[in-house]
């Protein structure tokens, strides 16, 4: 079943190597567009870090509580997915280590053995191979100790090392996700989410309006995006059973007549989210968010949206771009 993560935000790969110059190579061949990098050439030290920072990692229990249990053998749980979003507000989103990437010939201690000293064994770890032969390498991953092995005399290390470490970020967000996604799918016989023209239709705005942060607002899909200049964006998405809801709320509020028609008609679809207020704005200010949506196709549905940008947030938001600038 192909899906999106239901939230996403770039995070920390620690590098850790005795080798300064193979530190300072790599370190000029990464994308730091949507990563960021911590080096280290002390395995101790690097282990220390990595372990104090094992708490950032439990973000998401703050979204997360627990509900009456019928049965003692059964956890449920409910997560609070229209606040998510709020996680904009907190820097050390970007802290979080999602990757380490490990060499394995060290004096101190070799990169098999640093793995088998982390808390946290969820990491994405991915080991750097020179003298170890392929039979260690090929066991530690067999055994889940590693996820990935590279060469570090492969030619195209850089691109190949890339690849393993946007797959880990992506297997950290969509691990989280599957919480979220599973109590959707209990409450709903059929989710947007799992229908490959919804994802593809994500894809594509991610890709086109350079998003690199994104949080699900509800179960019918929206998302509140972040592109890469920092600026905060709506996706609204609503299907038609929401729109017959506002279309009959409008009428006994007393909308206008021409403004009923275009939601009957769905030439204008209501678009409404205020990062200050979960309340829905007067009637008489809804011509102000009837906007002209755009259509695709779930499961022979009408899936409406609108892209919207330069949202103004409750308060100040430090961006990607920023955290970069302050780490340097």
């Amino acid at each position: 079943m192909q899906t999106l993560p239901a939230f996403f935000f770039p995070t920390q790969t620690i590098i850790v190597d005795d080798d300064c110059q193979f530190l300072e190579s790599l370190s000029l061949s990464l994308d730091y567009n949507t990563d960021s990098y911590k080096f280290f050439n002390n395995p101790n030290t690097a282990l220390s870090y990595i372990n104090e920072n094992l708490e950032k990692r439990k973000w998401i229990n703050k979204y997360i509580k627990s509900l009456e249990e019928e049965e003692t053998d059964h956890k449920i749980i409910d997560i609070n997915i229209s606040d998510l979003y709020n996680e904009i507000y907190n820097q050390e989103r970007f802290n979080i280590i999602t990757n380490i990437v490990v060499d394995f010939d060290m004096p101190i201690i070799n990169g098999l053995e640093f793995c088998k000293k982390l808390k946290d064994t969820n990491i994405n770890k991915i080991l750097l191979t020179g003298t170890v032969d392929d039979k260690s390498a090929i066991d530690a991953f067999n055994h889940g100790l590693i996820n990935y092995f590279i060469p570090k005399n492969s030619d195209n290390i850089s691109k190949v090392l890339t690849t393993a470490i946007c797959n880990g970020a992506n297997s950290y967000f969509n691990n989280l996700s599957q919480m979220i996604y599973t109590s959707i799918r209990t409450n709903k016989n059929n989710i947007i989410f799992d229908n490959s023209s919804f994802v593809s239709l994500l894809h594509s705005i991610i890709q086109e309006k350079n998003i690199i942060e994104y949080y699900l607002l509800g179960e019918n899909g929206g998302y509140l995006m972040i592109n890469n200049k920092g600026h905060v964006c709506i996706l609204h998405i609503t299907l038609d059973e929401s729109i017959d809801y506002i279309y009959d709320l409008a009428l006994d509020e007393g909308l206008n007549k021409k403004s009923l028609i275009a939601l009957k008609n769905r030439s204008k679809i209501l678009f409404y989210f205020d990062m200050n207020s979960k309340k829905m704005p007067d009637i008489n200010f809804w011509q102000d968010y009837l906007k002209t949506p755009k259509v695709v196709k779930i499961d022979n549905k009408n899936c409406y949206y609108f892209f919207e940008e330069n949202i103004s947030p409750k308060y100040r938001v430090i961006t990607f771009n920023q955290h970069i600038s302050n780490e340097c």
